[in-house]
């Protein structure tokens, strides 16, 4: 599909704008990350609190049913209306750790059984 050039200058615009959101975001995660959970993994690593890998699909389940919960009164004619967008980023800044985690001990368990 060929875009005429305002509209090649608009998306382009749009995808500036979204990249730097998702740059913000997982900035943002990176802190809450790092703050918070290295707290807790210097007594008990988070694969000591989670069982491997259920207890991380159990969490990113529970927190997926949550924002799906949050956007049960999401109206298209009124967005901004009656959803809890900064409660909904918190539960999507868990969701990205969670899933970080998850990921990170999938890397060790692939490194160690790939020797």
């Amino acid at each position: 599909m060929k875009l005429f050039p305002e509209e090649l200058k608009t998306l382009s615009a749009l995808l500036e704008e979204w990249y730097a959101g998702i740059k913000e975001f997982t900035e943002r995660c990176n802190g809450v990350f790092s703050q918070r959970a290295k707290q807790y993994d210097r007594a008990s690593p988070s694969w000591h609190r989670h069982p491997w890998p259920d207890g991380y699909v159990s969490e990113l389940r529970k927190k997926v049913d949550r924002v799906d919960q949050m956007l049960t009164d999401y109206d298209p004619k009124d967005p901004t209306g009656s959803v809890k967008w900064d409660k909904v980023q918190g539960e999507l800044a868990d969701l990205l750790n969670y899933s970080r985690m998850f990921a990170s001990i999938t890397n060790m368990w692939i490194r160690r059984t790939n020797k």
